[in-house]
């Protein structure tokens, strides 16, 4: 039986894998190099909410923002939230950070094992790193709320950024991911007659890239992505109304069967590019990315005839990068095994004719 020939010859064997091995050769070297990058930048995002007695405001809110960043399985993670009334940071209405700090700044997240430590200067900076060198296997992801329209000064319009990048040369996988979530719920006390619209704002600049580099032919997938989107619940039976710009001419608001029978509209204002997207490459070659080509812009939709009730308002924003690489073994390492083993099968042939 082969397994037990093989058992019966251990010292050729293990010569002949440990002189491959002899050279210093990686057994796992993979044979590309692998880069992912997704940023999402936002700024003068304003809600408002019309009644018949004028604006509405939120009775409370909630934020949170993680960054992960993983290289072989090994992750990074880094989170934090703040809420309570709009108003005041540091404890006075909520637990944000006090004027004229960030309302949340997230440390970011590099995962354990990368070979590329961008420095103290990478926090909150929000440029590229990447693509990366030669030997330079990395994961990285940022995130920051700069300014909040409910954290004093109140009535600044909203401000986010994120970003996310990932790069392999020897290991075999790695990602990626930047998470901003906004919740603010309103408190409607209408009269049965009486109804509100709610109005949201703002601008954005989206930026995509994947690519692999051939060095050896060996396959890889590479992908980033960028997703956000606005939901408005009515509390009282989970009913919605949610939008998910795509840049499309179609209107992506969409609404509810049980809020369309109580008269509730929606209509996309502006949808100027598409902030639900994927790129992503796979093979030895390739490169793809996406990018606005005016820089910042505009997005908004408006909801008509909200009835009487209590809302809650989430906003969700993400970007993501994932990266994955077959692991080889490096030629050296190859052609000496393969010498070695038909060493010991010409031994083998030797004895039997003797």
């Amino acid at each position: 039986m082969p397994r037990r020939h093989l058992a019966a010859n251990p010292p050729k064997l293990a010569l002949a894998v440990a002189a491959a091995l002899g050279l210093g050769a990686v057994s796992d070297q993979a044979a590309a190099r692998v880069y992912a990058g997704s940023s999402l930048l936002l700024q003068e995002l304003v809600i408002s909410v019309t009644g018949p007695s004028g604006d509405i405001f939120p009775n409370s809110f909630d934020f949170g923002s993680t960054n992960t960043a993983t290289l072989a399985g090994a992750s990074d993670t880094n989170a934090q939230t703040c809420s309570g009334a709009p108003g005041e940071g540091g404890g006075v209405d909520n637990n944000c950070a006090a004027d004229p700090a960030p309302p949340l700044d997230v440390p970011y997240a590099i995962a354990p094992g990368s070979t590329f430590n961008p420095g103290a200067g990478y926090e909150n900076s929000f440029t590229f790193q990447g693509p990366f060198n030669p030997s330079e296997d990395v994961a990285l992801a940022d995130s920051e709320i700069a300014e909040a329209q409910l954290v004093t000064p109140l009535g600044t319009p909203t401000e986010t950024s994120q970003i996310a990048e990932a790069g392999l040369d020897t290991q075999v996988s790695a990602s990626s991911s930047a998470n901003v979530n906004s919740n603010a719920g309103f408190l409607f006390t209408f009269s049965v007659s009486d109804t509100a619209d709610f109005e949201l704002d703002f601008q954005a600049d989206p930026w995509l890239a994947a690519e692999i580099t051939p060095a050896a032919g060996q396959p890889a997938t590479a992908g980033s992505s960028v997703a956000w989107s606005a939901t408005l619940t009515r509390l009282s039976d989970g009913s919605a109304v949610s939008w998910a710009p795509q840049g499309s001419v179609a209107d992506n608001c969409v609404v509810d069967l049980a809020l369309t029978l109580a008269g509730v509209t929606c209509t996309e204002d502006a949808d100027g590019e598409d902030l639900n997207r994927t790129v992503g490459v796979a093979g030895t070659t390739g490169a793809a990315s996406f990018s606005s080509a005016v820089g910042w812009s505009d997005f908004g939709f408006t909801i008509f005839d909200l009835t009487s009730g209590n809302w809650s308002l989430r906003l969700t924003e993400t970007v993501e990068t994932n990266l994955s690489q077959a692991a080889v073994a490096a030629p050296g390492v190859v052609s000496l095994l393969g010498l070695g083993l038909l060493g010991m099968g010409a031994a083998r042939r030797r004895r039997a004719a003797a």
